[in-house]
């Protein structure tokens, strides 16, 4: 797969090898220095984020296990640029939307040497704003859920190469996902029988302040190749607030 550009796609590749393009995650810059003045974030350990005005309510639908599937399915090219709106709570047109109602954010300040100028940020931050739990017994648990809205996959046959490729790091210049812990990153697919099915598994890395490239395969011998696909991004670490992050690009 070309790699070029760092971009996060979902590709389809006919028998021809004519390149129809799913991209998942961010098209550079196109914001350019406008978007960066649009960022709220605060770069240390916090237990809370300060609530952004006309969301409560659409909060309120948004569960830590993934969002209900509530925007239309769309079929390719399935394209994202995480410097625009698209995500579900956000103001903007459905069409620019990309993603269902989830606790994910997105940030312009805190990858470090990011591909491009905005990503999705995954941690222990809840939909509220504040942390999971607040001095748990025990602090670790599912974190955040990015999922993406349905995708119109079934006109792809068996002898297309599908795939999903992204571009993740461990933290940035925020609280990273400990190595050697239980801090993962999880990939899963939804298959025709509308069940999620875990396809990749990723640790943690001490001090990243580097982009790893990442791609998985979509076949429909394992039945994902259906009009309701779906794919999501899991986290599992701290439940205390604005640790353990994840940051997602293309």
């Amino acid at each position: 797969m070309n790699m070029e550009g760092k971009k996060s796609e979902v590709w389809s590749l006919n028998a021809g090898m004519k390149e129809t393009i799913l991209r998942c995650a961010c098209v550079g810059g196109l914001l350019l220095g406008a978007a960066a003045g649009h960022a709220q974030e605060l770069e240390r350990d916090l237990q809370c984020m300060p609530e952004e005005a006309g969301r409560p309510a659409e909060r309120a639908a948004v569960v830590a296990g993934g969002g209900d599937a509530l925007l239309p399915p769309v079929g390719l090219p399935f394209v994202d640029d995480f410097a625009w709106p698209s995500l579900y709570h956000e103001e903007g047109p459905v069409n620019v939307k990309r993603w269902e109602p989830s606790p994910v954010r997105r940030t312009f300040t805190m990858a470090s040497n990011p591909p491009t100028i905005g990503c999705a940020a995954l941690d222990g931050l809840a939909a509220n704003g504040l942390a999971y739990e607040l001095n748990p017994l025990d602090p670790e648990g599912w974190t955040d859920t990015l999922t993406s809205r349905r995708l119109l996959l079934e006109p792809y046959a068996t002898l297309d190469s599908v795939a999903l490729s992204f571009w993740y790091q461990c933290g940035g210049l925020g609280n990273g996902p400990d190595e050697g812990s239980t801090d993962r990153l999880y990939v899963d697919f939804k298959n025709s029988a509308m069940e999620w099915v875990n396809v990749a598994e990723i640790e943690g890395i001490d001090n990243d302040l580097e982009f790893h490239p990442y791609v998985i395969h979509i076949t429909d011998t394992a039945g994902y190749l259906h009009n309701a696909f779906q794919f999501r991004f899991r986290t599992y670490g701290s439940t205390e607030g604005n640790v353990d992050v994840w940051l997602l690009d293309y």
